[in-house]
């Protein structure tokens, strides 16, 4: 018996595990204690891997089949923030049409030792964008593949014959582009601009009007 928890976090399944990822026998071991741990009405967060193939985790998916909910974070290229990834809910046992709004697909961001959130539906960050300022750098976005633009390197993260720009030469476009307010000081004025790049191409990603893969963006 545990006594007075109400949430582990196991973090990783295969640090935390022996055997073959692969093999769903090894975690029909586990799946006893994981009962008795929900019988006792503690909660549970499974973290694990991905491989290769990063649109699910690794090793035996029998290993989500008793999981109320399953998140996947996707990696997301913003060049102003110092963490950025998407989250999406592959599987979700407790959504209801009262509280669906939680299991939208949200952008996490780390910028300026801030956290926030945004999704395509509802906004939740600390400094909303204003919708013009997104507009404005959606505007820039395509200047920039008009004047400097060239076809994306396929692959299944990018559609076909896309034509985009990488991430600094948008950026570049957008400082020029006086996105943010004026500023006599010049470290002031750049930091104001990258803080303003962030905030709206975190918007213009989360409402999925532009596309982004590793170093590159083009418009959605």
């Amino acid at each position: 018996m545990i006594d007075g928890v109400d949430l582990i976090v196991f973090d990783n399944v295969q640090a935390l595990t022996t055997g073959d990822m692969l093999d769903p026998v090894e975690w029909q071991k586990i799946l006893g204690w994981m009962q008795k741990l929900t019988g006792q009405h503690i909660g549970q967060l499974w973290i694990h891997h991905t491989g290769h193939n990063e649109q699910q985790s690794y090793g035996t998916k029998t290993r989500e089949w008793q999981l109320d909910t399953v998140a996947l974070l996707e990696r997301v290229e913003l060049p102003a923030a110092d963490i950025a990834f998407k989250i999406r809910f592959t599987k979700a046992r407790e959504r209801t049409p009262d509280n669906r709004a939680d299991f939208d697909e949200a952008i996490i961001t780390l910028a300026d030792d801030t956290w926030s959130s945004e999704r395509s539906t509802h906004v939740r960050t600390a400094k909303p964008t204003k919708p013009q300022a997104a507009d404005r750098v959606f505007e820039l976005l395509a200047e920039a593949i008009a004047i400097d633009g060239e076809v994306v390197p396929s692959n299944r993260h990018v559609p076909p014959d896309a034509r985009g720009v990488r991430l600094d030469t948008w950026r570049r476009y957008c400082e020029a582009g006086c996105i943010s307010e004026g500023d006599p000081d010049p470290v002031k004025k750049a930091a104001a601009d990258r803080k303003a790049f962030w905030r709206a191409s975190n918007h213009l990603l989360a409402a999925r009007r532009v596309g982004t893969w590793r170093e590159w963006v083009w418009i959605a």
